[in-house]
């Protein structure tokens, strides 16, 4: 039995189904017609990028025990807080604003009245731009 013919034919039969893959590879455009994809092209708009990590963030959040509670849109900042939160080294402050809005803040175990200022700003900024509002507030 000679191995080199059958890793030949094993070859040949990985480049015929990859050949199949990528002829099987289409995408929808925005009038009906299907165009033919590459998945090992080099050349991605920017656009299906921005969207091909969102789902990807999207469903590494969505799985994850520690990370599903946050926001799709997710800042690393978040991400971060959010971990040292699960590991201890954050504690959550719940701010009650005087219309009864409860505003969740993660600051560090070492954190100063600033910090606690600064962490309010940056959720009430994160809010308005996922809201889509244009408000600005002078801190």
């Amino acid at each position: 039995m000679n191995l080199d013919s059958n890793v030949g034919t094993h070859e040949t039969r990985l480049e015929e189904e990859s050949q199949k893959t990528i002829h099987d590879d289409t995408c929808k455009l925005k009038d009906g017609e299907e165009e033919e994809v590459d998945p090992f092209s080099k050349e991605v708009s920017h656009q299906d990028a921005m969207r091909l990590i969102k789902e990807g963030i999207e469903e590494a959040i969505g799985d994850d025990p520690l990370l599903c509670d946050l926001p799709i849109d997710v800042t690393p900042e978040e991400v971060g807080l959010q971990v040292a939160l699960e590991y201890g080294q954050a504690m959550l402050l719940n701010v009650c604003r005087e219309d009864g809005e409860v505003m969740p803040i993660v600051v560090l175990q070492g954190a100063t009245v600033l910090d606690l200022k600064k962490a309010i700003a940056r959720y009430i900024s994160l809010k308005f731009n996922r809201e889509g509002l244009k408000k600005f507030i002078s801190w």
